[in-house]
């Protein structure tokens, strides 16, 4: 009986030990690079408020200042890859991007006639004008077929694609610069800007998002600037 015991009590011991190990191998970390090199030149990571019909370029990938030769950010962050029980894998994203190029610009009320806010395009900080950089967090969560799917175009998540489904995306961006006339402020005056953005999408109802924000997907979308100093 003690024998039986004991050899019960070896094999539950097994079991769990094992199991931990079977269930940490349907899980797999990716470098943030394998990221960033599904991302296309020129785009930038765009955010929009719109109650106040404000604007916010972040660089956030880099590939602004790549494709125009000039100094690059810096990236931190990690890819999580878990395997469903379905076949399909939840992938999680964060990226945490630093000294990254920026700049923001005011619409009127009918989202026409954008007027610089802050700092200065990509073309313009080539041609010499003075940039505006920021630190940006930003997390993203999304389905795909299988764990070993190619990573998607970022901007392409939110073209409702069947096979990689946009699950949440959030970000929170600060920036420093000069403020232009769209601020409200005297254009060059030294300002900041920031932004912080939470999407969902998988809510659960046949369009995506709750049917009582009339098709908005962001429970949180506004972006800020406002002097260096003061608020």
């Amino acid at each position: 009986m003690n024998r039986c015991r004991t050899m019960t009590c070896g094999f539950g011991l097994a079991l769990l030990v094992a199991l931990p190990l079977a269930v940490s191998a349907r899980t797999e970390q990716l470098p943030i690079t394998d990221f960033l090199n599904a991302q296309p030149l020129w785009y930038w990571n765009g955010w929009h408020d719109p109650a106040t019909y404000r604007y916010l370029n972040f660089d956030a990938f880099g590939k602004s200042a790549e494709a125009w030769h000039l100094p690059l950010p810096t990236f931190e962050g990690s890819v999580t890859v878990r395997e469903l029980a379905d076949g399909r894998a939840h992938v999680s994203v964060r990226l945490l991007t630093r000294n990254a190029l920026c700049f923001g610009f005011q619409r009127d009320e009918n989202e026409l006639d954008p007027v610089p806010a802050l700092g200065n395009t990509t073309e313009l900080v080539y041609a010499g004008r003075a940039p505006s950089l920021g630190d940006g967090l930003l997390n993203v969560e999304f389905l795909m077929p299988s764990p070993g799917s190619p990573l998607p175009n970022y901007f392409n998540l939110f073209k409702h694609d069947p096979n990689y489904p946009l699950l949440r995306v959030s970000a929170v961006v600060n920036c420093t610069g000069e403020l232009r006339e769209g601020s409200g402020y005297p254009d060059g005056t030294p300002g900041m800007a920031h932004t912080t953005q939470v999407g969902v999408f998988a809510t659960g109802v046949p369009r995506g998002y709750p049917p009582e924000q009339d098709g908005n997907y962001y429970p949180s979308e506004r972006i800020e600037w406002w002097p260096t100093g003061g608020r």
